[in-house]
């Protein structure tokens, strides 16, 4: 449970003692998300202290996944040849393409692209 989110000893062992008939062979994320997924449960069934790091858990464990569209080959000046993969930045309101080793940083001002 600690590995988990939930950083107090005696917490931790107060929500471990809910699970005392598993065999622990599951893997910390399994835990961490039942857990989340039955927060009102688990509160339920704890102190106040040990319910308080369950909503800790909760809310630090939010994440908003975003899935974006392939986008198709282009050519960008030569920075193709330089890197296979550029990342979109904003940086102070303007946009840059960079490569993740930064090698190649290019700020884009006007689209100019010839797509294969």
């Amino acid at each position: 449970m600690y590995q988990a989110g939930i950083h107090s000893r005696s917490s931790t062992f107060e929500i471990a003692s809910l699970y005392e008939d598993e065999l622990w062979k599951k893997n910390i994320k399994t835990y961490k998300q039942d857990l989340i997924t039955h927060t009102n449960y688990y509160k339920m069934q704890v102190s106040e202290n040990a319910a308080s790091w369950i909503e800790l858990l909760v809310k630090f464990s939010k994440r908003e996944f975003f899935k974006f569209k392939k986008v198709s080959n282009f050519t960008y000046r030569k920075v193709h040849e330089q890197t296979k993969r550029l990342i979109a930045r904003l940086i102070n309101n303007e946009q840059y393409l960079l490569s993740s080793y930064f090698s190649a940083i290019n700020k884009i001002e006007k689209i100019q692209m010839s797509i294969f």
